[in-house]
C-alpha cells in the first residue's frame, strides 16, 4: 500500500511525499520522496523512490518510457512460511490506447538483483540478472 501526496512547487512540478507499507516485510516501512513534473505536454518526469518514470507522449494515444523501480512482494506458501521477493527492474515501455477505455502495454528491460527470503529460517535463493518482457492489457471504465 502506498500514501503519496504532491507538494506545488510552481505550475509544472511538485515534491512528492509519502509512505510505502507492508505488514508482511522485514522492512514494512519505506519512505517516498522525489520530484514530479510536466516540462511540456509532451513529457512527464517522475523521480520517486523508489520508482523513477521518464515518459514521452508524441500524441494523444502513445507513450515511451525508460524507467527504474524497485519491487517486493509478500507471499505465503503451503508450509505457512513466509516468502519476500524483492527485486529492481529497470527498462523501456511503450504504451498505445486502443480505443477509449482499452490500451495494450509492453514493457522490456532487466531484472537486476532478485532475491528471495524465506521467514522463519535463513534461507535465501537469489536470481541471476536476467531480460524479461512484460505484455499487459488494460480496461479502464
Amino acid at each position: 500500500m502506498t500514501l503519496e501526496g504532491n507538494v506545488p512547487l510552481g505550475d509544472k512540478w511538485a515534491i512528492a511525499l509519502g509512505a510505502w507499507y507492508d505488514r508482511f516485510s522485514t522492512t514494512p516501512w519505506l519512505p517516498v520522496v522525489g520530484v514530479v513534473g510536466a516540462p511540456s505536454q509532451k513529457w512527464d518526469i517522475e523521480l520517486v523512490f523508489p520508482d523513477a518514470k521518464i515518459s514521452y507522449m508524441p500524441d494523444e494515444i502513445s507513450t515511451y518510457s525508460l524507467f527504474v523501480e524497485l519491487q517486493g512482494n509478500s507471499y505465503r506458501i503451503p508450509s505457512r512460511q513466509l516468502v519476500e521477493l524483492s527485486q529492481t527492474r529497470i527498462g523501456i515501455a511503450y504504451e498505445r490506447c486502443l480505443t477509449t477505455q482499452l490500451s495494450i502495454k509492453v514493457e522490456s528491460g532487466w531484472l537486476l538483483d532478485r532475491n528471495f527470503d524465506f521467514h522463519p529460517g535463513a534461507l535465501t535463493a537469489h536470481a541471476n540478472d536476467t531480460p524479461f518482457v512484460d505484455v499487459g492489457l488494460s480496461c479502464n471504465w
